[in-house]
């Protein structure tokens, strides 16, 4: 250990290795070999671990976040589901499980894991932002029980949760409301600056959801906030500026796809 963080990977490497059939030593050669950027072996070593200690859940936290981590998303599923039954209780496998499923295509039953993750612990940060991060992606409203998790976390995504429900009843109050709590918020809050150019493009005032559309990016240059604000540009007749942002989006989707960019985005929110 204190020659791999002193950067001497291959001396830690060696020492680990003579450690024999040892869980702990072979997690301590994954996490070598991870920094030294071998994915494969990183991944081998953590699955030696969790066969020598399968009652550890940390083994298994560590080759599920790494599986995600190598987007091998179908893998870290099926391993997951596998972990849920030895460890029922585990927010934290839920949560990656959730992760892991939303990358696979697979967004309803990401829904409900995270949703369940919560139930496990309602004090799992990690599990309210995930699930936050997936759900404030679409312009649908959500299930009721999972707004109603949202709505007890934050003030703020409650809102944004009102304004889809708003925009489904055609309820012009509670619309009212909603935006009146996205305003409330801090100016460099950007789920509030992201919601509102979603309402203002709801209501078709364009340069109100532009103003908010470009301080939504400068926060969160996602994939899918160059998309948003490439379509107003497009609908204000700004083409040059709507290619653009159309081309910041793909950049970023070079190597993966938007909903990997959005799970890599929420696997930090673990550790």
């Amino acid at each position: 250990m204190a020659e791999f963080q002193a950067g001497r990977l291959d001396d830690a490497l060696r020492h680990a290795g003579k450690a024999g059939k040892d869980a702990t030593a072979k997690a301590v050669i994954g996490d070598i070999q991870e920094r030294r950027g071998d994915f494969g072996a990183a991944a081998a070593a953590y699955r030696q671990a969790v066969a020598l200690a399968p009652g550890q859940e940390p083994y298994r936290v560590a080759l599920a976040y790494e599986l995600i981590r190598h987007q091998e998303f179908r893998a870290a599923a099926e391993f997951l589901q596998q972990a849920k039954t030895a460890f029922p209780r585990s927010a934290t496998l839920q949560t990656l499980l959730g992760i892991a499923q939303y990358s696979d295509g697979y967004t309803d039953d990401a829904v409900t894991s995270l949703a369940a993750a919560i139930a496990t612990d309602p004090k799992n940060e990690a599990a309210y932002r995930c699930l936050a991060q997936i759900v404030l992606r679409s312009s649908a409203t959500p299930p009721p029980e999972v707004t109603a998790h949202l709505c007890r976390w934050n003030v703020t995504v409650c809102s944004a949760m009102k304004l889809r429900i708003a925009r489904e009843r055609d309820d012009v109050a509670m619309r009212r409301e909603a935006i009146a709590g996205l305003q409330r918020a801090p100016p460099d809050d950007p789920v509030a600056r992201c919601e509102l150019a979603r309402a203002w493009e709801w209501a078709d005032r364009l340069q109100d959801a532009r103003t908010e559309m470009e301080a939504c990016v400068r926060s969160d240059p996602s994939p899918q906030n160059h998309y948003r604000m490439g379509r107003i540009y497009k609908r204000l007749g700004l083409d040059d500026l709507s290619h653009a942002e159309m081309d910041r989006r793909q950049e970023l989707l070079r190597d993966s796809s938007e909903d990997a960019v959005t799970a890599l985005g929420a696997l930090k929110t673990i550790r």
